[in-house]
């Protein structure tokens, strides 16, 4: 039996055993596995099966699998149940996450409650005590489906914590007191996205998406005072581009440096600026496409990044001040008309297997989502092998890259030195 017909022999018996025999084979095709869907969807299956509905390993044969597998990575993992605190009375499920300095924010369902624990996760892979909050876990937008995940609208730093739930109210953890405050009726449509910055909270709210009749961007501070409406589609009179707009999707509210990013999708895909100093919005970039309403923003080392699902999975970096989009991958390796000739992305002619959430690190580019995986942009196809379970969030996580599963975290750390041999 040859080498991947012994493989899908395994894999269908789960036998974890066999497939240890055959490891190199299966990091020798893993450039089919990042650019083939099937491919990629076979080996998503393999490391589902690794662990168990709990999130722990199914045995030592999976667990020793697991770090051969990923032999070119250092891989810390630890499950959310290990984690204690008198919030945590069962198996825990990650709804909800947000990074901010060197810490990561946590949100579970509790399956030992009806609301929801919080826990922050430092970089040092140690999680304190978690605190209950007093959001039920079918009040918050999160969910806990790879595949259907949107990021629920939660944000902190160092001085506070603020999750919005469906009923459009604000929950305000102060760390300092270790104390909640809810404001009722802070939003008036769905929040998508929020954050914290300029000593206030900061809030994108509706869009046709979420069955919203209008869309809208509103601040107020940390007690609910001074509320402010930048822009709402809802008013008769408009004051700024943004108020008489269709918008059918926002997202993606973003701090660089002295001003707030967003995404909007309407017959096409921008993004805009507000300056909190001058009040003013501007349209920073417009795309010549509209996107698929997952598009993406977000800020790694003070620079913005867009990822946008239409054409290609496409990533930019986004230069404000010059008004420029620098188009920096392209998935499928397809160009169009409205293509800058000039414009070299790194390319894989792949499918559609990797997907949001993506991060930068070291000349490699990571990606989460239902099959996580990593590419060498300098040689795709010397890509490594990284095998791991559905994830829904990636952060750069100081020397690592930190992915959130449902049930366990991991800290992926590339190795140094030669290359590991396929």
């Amino acid at each position: 039996m040859s080498g991947w017909s012994a493989i899908e022999q395994a894999a269908k018996e789960t036998d974890f055993d066999a497939l240890l025999k055959h490891v190199r084979v299966l990091r020798h095709f893993n450039y089919d596995r990042i650019c083939k869907n099937r491919t990629g969807n076979f080996y998503g299956g393999i490391a589902e099966r690794l662990f168990d509905r709990n999130g722990d390993f199914r045995n030592d044969s999976a667990e020793k699998l697991f770090f051969a597998a990923n032999k070119a990575f250092d891989i810390e993992t630890r499950n959310y149940s290990d984690f204690s605190g008198s919030a945590s009375s069962g198996a825990l499920r990650l709804l909800g996450a947000a990074r901010s300095g060197s810490e990561t924010l946590l949100l579970f369902r509790n399956r030992g409650g009806r609301t929801l624990a919080m826990g922050f996760l430092r970089d040092d892979g140690t999680c304190p005590a978690l605190h209950e909050t007093p959001v039920k876990d079918d009040m918050f937008d999160g969910k806990d489906d790879i595949i259907a995940r949107r990021s629920g609208p939660v944000a902190f730093d160092g001085d506070s914590v603020v999750i919005a739930d469906t009923a459009g109210t604000l929950h305000v953890f102060d760390r300092r007191s270790a104390t909640w405050t809810s404001i009722g009726e802070a939003a008036p449509a769905p929040v998508t996205s929020i954050t914290l910055g300029f000593r206030r909270i900061w809030m994108l709210c509706g869009g046709f998406t979420h069955k919203a009749p209008f869309s809208a961007m509103i601040s107020c501070a940390f007690d609910g005072s001074d509320r402010q409406t930048h822009f709402s589609t809802a008013r008769a009179a408009r004051r700024n581009e943004l108020d008489g707009m269709k918008i059918i999707w926002l997202d993606s509210l973003t701090v660089v440096g002295r001003s707030l990013f967003f995404i909007v999708t309407g017959d096409q895909t921008a993004i805009f600026r507000y300056s909190p100093e001058s009040g003013e919005f501007s349209r920073v970039v417009t795309f010549p496409f509209s996107g698929s309403y997952i598009d993406r923003l977000w800020e790694q080392d003070g620079a913005l990044y867009c990822f946008t699902y239409g054409h290609g999975e496409r990533i930019y970096r986004i230069d404000p001040a010059a008004k420029k989009a620098e188009w920096l991958f392209n998935q499928t390796g397809g160009r169009y008309k409205f293509d800058a000739p000039d414009a070299r992305p790194a390319t894989m002619r792949g499918g559609s297997q990797m997907n949001l959430p993506w991060i930068f690190k070291d000349g490699m580019l990571y990606s989460a989502n239902y099959t996580p995986g990593v590419i060498d942009l300098a040689d795709p196809k010397a890509s490594p092998l990284l095998l791991l379970p559905g994830c829904a969030y990636v952060f750069d996580a100081g020397d690592a890259v930190l992915y959130l599963g449902g049930s366990r975290c991991f800290f992926v750390r590339k190795k140094g030195g030669t290359p590991v041999e396929p």
